[in-house]
């Protein structure tokens, strides 16, 4: 079996195509000499990757290059390393700085020469300069980029930013001291060592990752939300559902974000060690089903449960279910400083005046009911107050919302009355079983259909239509089960 080709790759890197990227580098036996591969006019994948627009997948494509190990030295047909052209691009957009500046960033960050050249002898920081883009320069002189290398007409960075008048710019250029002697080198450590220094450094949590790829992911994500305004952190936190009230800055805004994202990247089991070692309880029937769609219900849970533990809740949410002692895993190698603290003791409380849990009848029989039978079966913890007589004419997903709630959600006013007009339209009591709802909309439907009546603008046959679809939609319709 060949593996991809170097076109495919470079198509997927223009494309900002991120996880097709990824398969299609870890399924090959060499990804560094295929990242190496250039075009006609000698583009390499990074360097088509840095000119897309700088979006949540363009920036994670050219993470996704640097973490596997892309040339950052290639030259294309006029010289440009992917550092260059990344600033040429940014500057052509007529924005050096927001989001622009991250690839810049990532590359400088990837150990790229921030003195290197084109065939003009052009750096970035005299494209930088000569634009006066203040942030571009910065970014360019704090890796050590030479504001007097000339170019091959001897211009430098200097000249060219007092000849187009960008005092702000020449400024910065004349504050920077000249590159200082080079110290003798240490002892080379691991890029996945120092990545992960870097990241401590930021205060990331990157203890869970298990590569520098997806430390690079997370350094990604901080990059980008580190350059916002503080509504626009708050706007996002809200899109996560993350508890923002009463933070007075943002880089606590930023930090949940961050913190939030990781988990949404850790695996299952990593999550569950995150709740662990929190000791937020983790119910024993996580993880536990083989279908994609449960376990990924069950990831929506837990990472609720640990914004709750950690960030709170928003103003007037509601908590996920509580889980007993005895339902909640344990983790392996169970240790007593994961116990929950015991309760102090305090004079017991009068049991407080709630709705009584059986029917208004004062039994229990709406528990044999069929259509309750069957979600009590889903909802088997369920100890909240009898639905009521009501309950016949809800929706099964209105139904579903008031078990999830233990008691706490019903429907709106005037939901009953809806479902009891469609009965009525089908000639039909409140009560009738599913084969009698089925026997009256057949036979009104042969009644009333535009080819068999004498009205032939079908509007009662619509009527009857739109009621047996309504009813259907309610749940009305299931067969009941079997003895």
């Amino acid at each position: 079996m060949t593996g991809p080709s170097a076109a495919v790759l470079r198509k997927v890197a223009e494309d900002a195509d991120v996880d097709t990227l990824k398969v299609l580098l870890e399924a090959s036996s060499n990804p560094a000499e295929l990242l190496g591969q250039a075009d006609g006019q000698g583009q390499s994948p990074l360097h088509l990757a840095v000119r897309a627009r700088p979006g949540d997948e363009a920036l994670a494509t050219v993470s996704s290059l640097l973490a596997f190990r892309a040339p950052l030295e290639q030259q294309n047909d006029r010289g440009e390393t992917p550092l260059v052209l990344a600033v040429r691009t940014a500057l052509a957009a007529g924005v050096g700085e927001g989001p622009w500046l991250l690839p810049v960033q990532l590359i400088l960050e990837a150990r790229a020469a921030a003195g290197a050249a084109d065939k003009r002898g052009r750096t970035a920081l005299t494209y930088a300069a000569s634009a006066g883009s203040l942030p571009l320069c910065r970014a360019l002189l704090s890796f050590r980029a030479e504001p007097r290398q000339a170019n091959a007409s001897g211009a430098t960075a200097e000249s060219l930013a007092r000849r187009q008048g960008h005092q702000d710019v020449l400024e910065l250029l004349s504050q920077e001291p000249s590159k200082p002697t080079p110290k003798p080198a240490k002892p080379p450590a691991s890029e996945t060592s120092a990545r992960r220094r870097e990241c401590e450094a930021a205060k990331l949590p990157v203890d869970w990752c298990r590569n520098e790829q997806q430390m690079m992911e997370l350094r990604s994500y901080w990059q980008k939300w580190s350059l916002v305004s503080m509504q626009q952190l708050m706007q996002e936190c809200k899109m996560q559902r993350i508890n923002s009230d009463k933070v007075p800055r943002s880089e606590e805004l930023l930090s949940r974000l961050v913190l939030h994202h990781a988990w949404e990247q850790m695996s299952d089991d990593q999550l569950q060690d995150a709740c662990f070692a929190r000791g937020v309880p983790v119910p024993k029937s996580s993880f536990s089903s083989a279908y994609s769609v449960n376990r990924e219900a069950d990831r929506t849970d837990i990472i609720f449960r640990l914004k709750e533990a950690v960030f709170g809740l928003r103003p007037g949410e509601f908590g996920p279910l509580p889980v007993a002692p005895d339902d909640a895993k344990r983790p392996s190698g169970y240790a007593p400083k994961f116990a929950p603290k015991p309760a102090p003791k305090t004079a017991p409380k009068p049991p407080p005046k709630t709705a009584p849990k059986t029917a208004p009848d004062g039994s229990d029989d709406w528990k044999s009911e069929p259509r309750m039978f069957r979600f009590l079966q889903e909802f088997p913890g369920f100890s909240g107050p009898a639905p009521g007589p009501e309950a016949a004419f809800w929706t099964d997903a209105a139904l579903r919302q008031y078990f999830f709630s233990n008691g706490y959600v019903r429907p709106r006013a005037g939901h009953e009355g809806r479902l009891s007009a469609h009965f009525r339209t089908l000639g039909l009591s409140d009560t009738a079983s599913a084969e009698a709802v089925r026997k009256a909309y057949r036979a009104l439907a042969l009644k009333h259909h535009p080819d068999k009546s004498e009205d032939k603008s079908g509007v009662d046959f619509q009527r009857v239509q739109q009621a047996y679809d309504a009813l259907a939609q309610a749940g009305r319709l299931r067969p009941e089960p079997s003895e």
